[in-house]
């Protein structure tokens, strides 16, 4: 049920704070107000003092809005963030927390005592068969958070609720936009980074691209030897200025750039989800201000691009009204979901609020509770005490004289040791069985190895900029280098000897091996004997329009060689999480030719797909 309590959402920009003020009545979301501080610089900026700007802003902001009685929820990156939604077996629901912590620790890439992380139940289907159920994981290190949460506190902001950027994004765009018939897909251009939010019904898909508004100007720095912040004058005036041909064509490199990386995200989640295809684009951010962005990319994409001009959840609201609000509404899609979320009826519900700070806000509320039973428990330490002062005195008078005296008190002196020594022998036990936990935890960890080296694989998948123009022009593309990977999976194996070519046969197929020899082996020593190999087995399947040759080829020189060489790609830790070791590819099969290939169609020809 929503509450009735008034909420602030506060999203923390690059380049400005937006906060928007939410409450419940009457049975309908109400806007009881908003602000908008732009920060003196771009946050990103070489010569800003991020934590400065930030708290500056902050400041302003507690000295225009009461925040008193509201409960207050902020907002993360999400470049920072690790999101996953992953099906379950059927199982029975009181089972779903136990199966979801052990899938977090197996997708998770960090320990979960150095995360903070939720989860929410997104999908349940009943058909005839059994329930099937779908989560999403949510992460944050817990560094990362405490560094962003730290601003709020310094200015006496304590927040309610941490929610990741681009989960307020999906709760904005679940609650404004209810269309039917296939994908929405939410765009959402930052200074830094891009937002993709893809919605389709209870099935959610989250991306971060690392392109953003401060590429644009970037770019018009570059081109026109400016500094920074006239380049950023001249890209949000491009539209008026005499020379708004050449600045156009400037940027036009970083909308190539954008437009590719959506279309690969589109083309990613199609080939996750063969029955889903994009129909729409909502369009946030104020990069979108930019003359011909929104267009270029309709006309590129094939479908609808819109841009947010209106809230339409909260119609025609008075505090909504002022100009600065409507300037800026491309802006708080991240605000308004984080609002919603606060007042009851966003979609997820997770939060990424440290422990910490919640268990001393918690301490907090129970404070006079806590006074009054102080004062009981002083009262009864009182009486503890003269009861014991009572006990010595009746010792001392059964035992009469000082010999006696001495006999009980080195009686109660070897029941005491007797006690150590049973202490010491629990403490030893107890040491045994940490071990054994420890050895069972090094061997869960290993699992880590095979989500990091799939996430190195996407780190350097390789992508064709002749792409759109051999898809427009319907060219020959064999020689192309594209390879569309259709799916991934990677698990350790105690013996990996075990998965022989024909066993991987359907794909390519890739070994890492297990950590090197620890330093200090003497050279020429006697090899170990003859035993299971442990290591990552990994199974690529995969199209390509490449001819077999010259795909097994590129494979080699192209991706394997890549994850050997290029420092952007796998780094793995050995068990023991003392060192670092590459990936070291031993092994791997050819990917077949795909006879008909489309772009990012997700349909290869019959026997197309290996």
């Amino acid at each position: 049920m929503p509450s009735t309590k008034t909420v602030w959402g506060i999203d923390v920009g690059q380049c400005a704070l937006k906060a928007l003020r939410l409450q419940w009545r009457d049975g309908k979301l109400r806007a009881l107000g908003f602000d908008v501080i732009e920060h003196a610089k771009i946050l990103s900026q070489p010569d800003a003092d991020e934590q400065a700007l930030i708290r500056s802003a902050l400041g302003k902001f507690t000295s225009r809005n009461s925040l008193k009685g509201s409960t207050i929820i902020i907002s993360v990156p999400g470049q920072a963030s690790f999101t996953r939604f992953i099906k379950l077996p059927p199982v029975e629901t009181r089972k779903i927390p136990e199966i979801v912590r052990y899938e977090a620790r197996q997708q998770i890439p960090f320990n979960l005592e150095d995360v903070v992380w939720d989860y929410q139940t997104i999908s349940k289907t009943a058909a005839a068969g059994p329930r099937e159920v779908e989560v999403g994981i949510f992460a944050m290190k817990k560094d990362i958070v405490n560094d962003y949460v730290s601003d709020f506190l310094a200015m006496r902001i304590e927040p309610d609720v941490v929610q990741m950027a681009p989960v307020a994004l999906y709760n904005f765009m679940a609650y404004e936009r209810k269309e039917g018939g296939g994908a929405t897909l939410l765009m959402d251009v930052g200074a830094e980074n891009t937002n993709l939010v893809i919605a389709d019904g209870e099935r959610v898909w989250i991306r971060n691209v690392p392109i953003g508004g401060n590429n644009f100007t970037n770019a018009l720095a570059r081109e026109f030897k400016l500094p920074f912040s006239k380049a950023e004058s001249l890209k949000r005036h491009a539209a008026e200025s005499k020379h708004a041909r050449q600045v156009f064509q400037a940027m036009r490199p970083v909308f190539g750039d954008l437009l590719t990386e959506v279309q690969r995200s589109i083309g990613y989640y199609t080939s996750l989800h063969r029955d889903s295809r994009v129909q729409r684009v909502m369009a946030l951010g104020n990069a979108f201000r930019l003359a011909g962005l929104a267009k270029y990319i309709a006309q590129n994409l094939g479908v609808d691009v819109q841009p947010v001009e209106k809230i339409t959840a909260l119609g025609d609201a008075e505090a909504l009204s002022a100009p600065l609000f409507k300037e800026n509404v491309l802006s708080f899609g991240v605000a308004f979901g984080l609002a919603i979320q606060g007042v009851g009826v966003g979609a997820i519900q997770t939060s990424l609020l440290p422990p910490e700070i919640l268990s001393a806000k918690v301490l907090r509320r129970k404070r006079p509770f806590f006074v009054a039973a102080g004062v009981a428990v002083l009262g009864a330490v009182g009486c503890f005490a003269y009861d014991q002062v009572k006990t010595c005195g009746e010792l001392v008078g059964r035992a009469g004289t000082a010999e006696a005296l001495a006999k009980t008190i080195a009686a109660i002196q070897d029941d005491n040791k007797k006690q150590q020594t049973e202490f010491d022998k629990q403490k030893a036990a107890l040491a045994v069985e940490q071990a054994r936990i420890a050895e069972v935890g090094g061997l869960i960890s290993r699992e880590t190895y095979a989500y990091d080296l799939l996430r190195g694989l996407w780190a350097i998948w390789p992508y064709d900029d002749r792409w759109p123009e051999a898809v427009e022009k319907n060219s020959a593309r064999t020689s192309l280098n594209i390879i569309e990977m259709l799916s991934a999976s990677a698990h350790y194996a105690l013996n990996v000897a075990e998965y022989s070519e024909a066993a991987m046969a359907g794909g390519a197929a890739a070994v890492m091996a297990p950590p090197a020899p620890a330093e200090g082996t003497p050279p020429g020593a006697p090899a170990p004997a003859a035993g299971p190999e442990p290591g990552v087995v990994v199974r690529i399947v995969g199209v390509t329009p490449r001819p077999n040759v010259d795909a097994t080829q590129y494979l080699n020189s192209g991706i394997i060689q890549k994850l050997r060489e290029d420092p952007r790609t796998v780094h793995l830790r050995n068990p023991a999480g003392e060192e670092e070791i590459l990936a070291k590819i031993i092994r791997l099969l050819p990917f077949k030719q795909a006879p008909e290939y489309s772009e990012f169609s997700g349909k290869a020809a019959a026997g197309g797909a290996a």
